[in-house]
């Protein structure tokens, strides 16, 4: 169970926070980026501040509080301002999954690697043991963040993007350090700043698609808007990002 009581985490570079209203716009604009639109697989074709707006009441703010679904903005230290998205979903045991995209503006910074780093952090200190990711066998940007990123490739088997999609999908896995008896971390917490390009695609998979609502579905009109994010915004099966 993720431990929301441990956000916000802090890098250098890049804060990870809970998803907030002001984020909804932001939001929006970025998953209408091609890149994103390719990569990320979002269970949705389009989304607008409303439909998010109404995910960060609903789905988001539910999964967070119960533990199984982790919807975080990415934000730089200087304006904590909406820079992409990282979603940990679909808990199975001591291992979670992992998705995130980042917005056009904010690419090239390498937001991408460092909010992993503390998303492995928040997973470890949440008492989970791995954190997988799935990404499509062309999208080599993501790989090579994965890599980096201490990422394992478990190999290869046909899956379902949050979009629908059936393809092939690499299999990643990052075993993840005991958590620092003393409690310190590498990492600063608690300490959102006053406020690289990169995109990483959301990671996705089935289960967390089915935690959000349907477009047409009652509990979407019960709020009001569709849902969605790669492994990723809130949702789906496959861990792509878009190319840094």
């Amino acid at each position: 169970m993720l431990k929301a009581s441990l956000l916000p985490l802090r890098s250098d570079r890049v804060v990870l926070r809970a998803m907030r209203r002001e984020d909804a716009g932001a939001y929006a604009a970025g998953t209408s980026d091609p890149s994103v639109r390719e990569y990320a697989h979002l269970p949705e074709p389009e989304y607008t501040e409303e439909s998010v707006l109404a995910l960060i009441e609903g789905p988001i703010k539910e999964g967070l509080a119960s533990g199984d679904l982790a919807v975080l903005t990415m934000t730089v230290p200087s304006t904590d301002e909406f820079a992409g998205s990282l979603v940990l979903f679909g808990p199975t045991g001591t291992s979670i999954e992992v998705g995130f995209w980042v917005h056009p503006d904010y690419r090239g910074r390498g937001l991408s690697a460092d909010a992993l780093a503390l998303a492995h952090d928040f997973a470890r200190r949440s008492g989970f043991t791995t954190v997988t990711a799935r990404t499509a066998p062309k999208n080599s940007a993501s790989q090579r963040t994965l890599d980096r990123s201490g990422y394992l490739r478990s190999g290869s088997a046909p899956g379902t993007t949050p979009a629908g999609e059936s393809m092939d999908l690499l299999h990643y896995r990052r075993p993840l350090e005991p958590p620092n008896p003393s409690g310190s971390t590498d990492l600063r917490e608690n300490a959102v700043g006053q406020g690289d390009g990169s995109v990483s695609e959301p990671v996705t998979t089935a289960e967390a698609r089915d935690q959000l609502p349907n477009p047409g579905s009652r509990d979407a009109q019960t709020h009001r808007a569709p849902h969605q994010q790669q492994n990723a915004a809130p949702t789906g099966r496959s861990t792509d990002r878009p190319p840094d």
